[in-house]
């Protein structure tokens, strides 16, 4: 029995659209692990993505006298607005009549297609992950990554200037100076984030990204201290090792040369909660224009998937990097 063009159609969007696969593709890196589960937000959409940040203080309070006290009611403002571009991502899954041909059989041509668009998925899926490493500054289409949020002091993220604030209010702890990876300057580091922490009131899950050369530096000068994670622990296809209760973590698409010379190596040191994939569509939610297409006077179908979303750091003070490190 013969599958016609409708039904395989059908059979492709549903397995686009199946969380699950999203879920089986973030086992990338731990990073697109958390993307993909506990930091995916959907919203409702708009002209922008817009999020409140705390960088002002709250005016209205201080200490008062018990018998004559005179309290401030006067309205504080204490949230600015952070606002983001939406960003779009598109990829086809492409079916000609030689695949229609060497696919021998209904359940075949059914697997045929679906292991076509597993690949497909999982290549968008590498492509996002790098993207959200990189920057917006020279790739305008794409989302504003990593090197956005540790972008330097003067240079705006989601339209705002930390120079408008009073310093450690809005800018990362930049270290762009430090070259060697060991324990005494890492420990340093985190020790300054622990403390912006404990300012914010915000104990949570601490991770540290690092390319393959940092990682394995790193992981060298604590192999007497380290205690290794568990791979379900991360829940995700990749292994890490805990340094006073921060895992950190191999991901391939920090940025480095890596070769031992050249001091431009990031590591980044942040807790999970700040950062997000906040999306309109995509992820398992379909848009308007997903579906199949024939290409005219070709033997060709094409399905589409388009997505809308952008990566959001909503409190970029609790975002530590190094940028300078040699490895």
């Amino acid at each position: 029995m013969t599958i016609n063009v409708n039904e395989l159609s059908a059979v492709v969007v549903q397995h686009i659209e199946d969380p699950k696969t999203w879920d089986a593709l973030a086992r990338r890196t731990a990073f697109m692990n958390h993307l993909m589960g506990e930091g995916k937000e959907k919203i409702d959409g708009g002209l922008h993505i817009q999020f409140p940040l705390k960088v002002l203080a709250n005016a209205s309070s201080g200490f008062i006298s018990g018998t004559t006290a005179l309290t401030d009611v006067n309205p504080s403002q204490q949230l600015v607005f952070g606002t983001l571009n939406w960003k779009y991502y598109n990829f086809n899954v492409n079916f000609g009549l030689n695949d229609f041909t060497i696919a021998n059989g209904r359940n075949e041509i059914i697997n045929f297609m679906t292991k076509k668009t597993e690949g497909a998925l999982n290549d968008s899926i590498r492509e996002m992950s790098t993207a959200f490493h990189g920057s917006s500054a020279s790739a305008p289409l794409n989302p504003e990554g990593l090197l956005d949020v540790v972008a330097a002091s003067g240079t705006s993220y989601a339209s705002l200037l930390d120079t408008d604030y009073l310093t450690g209010t809005y800018l990362p702890i930049i270290d762009g100076t430090t070259t060697a990876v060991n324990y005494t300057n890492v420990n340093l580091m985190l020790n300054k984030l622990k403390a912006r922490l404990q300012k914010d009131l915000s104990p949570t899950a601490i991770f540290g990204l690092m390319n393959e050369s940092v990682y394995s530096k790193f992981q060298s000068s604590v192999q007497n201290q380290q205690r290794f994670t568990e791979t379900a622990e991360l829940k995700a296809g990749s292994e890490g090792f805990k340094i006073n209760g921060t895992t950190f973590i191999l991901d391939a698409d920090t940025p480095g040369s890596k070769d031992g010379s050249t001091a431009d190596n990031y590591l980044y040191i942040f807790p999970t909660d700040i950062i997000k994939l906040e999306y309109r569509f995509g992820f398992g939610s379909p848009s308007p224009f997903d579906g199949e297409t024939k290409m005219p006077r070709q033997p060709i179908m094409s399905t589409q998937h388009y997505m809308a979303f952008n990566l959001v750091c909503d409190n970029r003070r609790l975002v530590a990097v190094f940028k300078t490190l040699i490895a």
